[in-house]
Parts: C-alpha cells; sequence; structure tokens
C-alpha cells in the first residue's frame, strides 16, 4: 500500500482499528456480531447482525496464552463525530433475573484490564475512548419469549455494574 493511501486509511479510522487491522495478530479475532453471539451450550445464535467486530474472547486468548480471565464476548470500536467508543459486549441466553450478577461484575472488571494491556502492547492512548459495557439478554416470559434485546438504558442498573466501572477509561453509563 502506498504511503498516501497508508496516511489516508489512518485518518479515516481511530487509532487502536488502525493497530489492529495493521497487525496480524488478531486476524483469527476478526468474526460478525452474529458468530459471537453463538451459545454452543443449546446451539443458538442471540443476535443476527453481520456487523464486524471482534471476538473478545478469541482476543483474551492471545494476551493471555497461559491463564486467560474471562471476558466479554465481542468488541466494537466505533468512531462517531471525532470520539471513539468501545463496545463490550456479553450475551446471556438467560432471563435478566437469572444472570449472576457478581459473575458479570467480575467480568466487566477483567474485561477492562484486557482492554488496558491491548492498549499497552499497542501503544495506543486510552484516554481518546469512551467504554461501554452492555449486557444482552432474554427476555422474560410472556413477553417476547425467545427474543433477545440489548436492554442498553437499563444494564447499569439492573445488574449494578456502575461502582464496578472502574477508572481505566471514561465511561458512560448506559
Amino acid at each position: 500500500m502506498s504511503l498516501i493511501g497508508l496516511t489516508l486509511r489512518k485518518l479515516l479510522m481511530d487509532n487502536l482499528s488502525f493497530k489492529l487491522n495493521e497487525s496480524n495478530k488478531y486476524v483469527s479475532c476478526c468474526k460478525t456480531l452474529k458468530q459471537t453471539s453463538h451459545d454452543k451450550e443449546n446451539n443458538q445464535y442471540l443476535c443476527r447482525s453481520e456487523q464486524k467486530v471482534y471476538d473478545f474472547d478469541c482476543m483474551t486468548r492471545i494476551i493471555y496464552p497461559e491463564k486467560t480471565p474471562s471476558s466479554s464476548d465481542a468488541l466494537v470500536i466505533m468512531q462517531t463525530n471525532n470520539e471513539c467508543f468501545l463496545y463490550c459486549i456479553e450475551f446471556k441466553n438467560q432471563s435478566a433475573s437469572d444472570i449472576k450478577k457478581e459473575k458479570l461484575r467480575e467480568k466487566l472488571k477483567q474485561s477492562q484490564e484486557t482492554l488496558k494491556q491491548l492498549f499497552n502492547d499497542n501503544s495506543v492512548s486510552k484516554a481518546d475512548y469512551h467504554f461501554l459495557f452492555c449486557v444482552v439478554y432474554k427476555d422474560s416470559p410472556p413477553s417476547n419469549y425467545g427474543k433477545y434485546k440489548p436492554h442498553f438504558s437499563k444494564t447499569t442498573d439492573k445488574f449494578d455494574l456502575e461502582t464496578h466501572m472502574g477508572n481505566i477509561f471514561k465511561t458512560n453509563k448506559v
């Protein structure tokens, strides 16, 4: 790729996406949101989106090959109006009342630590990013049983995550 083409690509992408795309280290972790939502135990997809994302479980195994911490299912990096957002998405094939809050809190904490390591490894400033942790879970019966929705406006309150957001990144309550 020419220097002009490379410079143009960098201008159109946020710094982390650029570094990850230039590296072959995480190429095997590029998936669709649908693929990252797969519940192997029940052989179900919890999302149909073909949007390209990073399989964050895959990235975490690469970063920590010996002792792999728990992690979110998907990492979405978006740039909007010169602001960059990191969405860590956790898919749960269960009702909100059945989700163990403590496990979810620990996953949030460990995902943030993994992101911190990812930023350090790629020499990218995390100060330029907003961090959002999203939980996608099954609606409770009887309303829309079997459908999955992101409950963005309720996630931090429902699972008491606000106090566990940490100070690693700028956080947005969603």
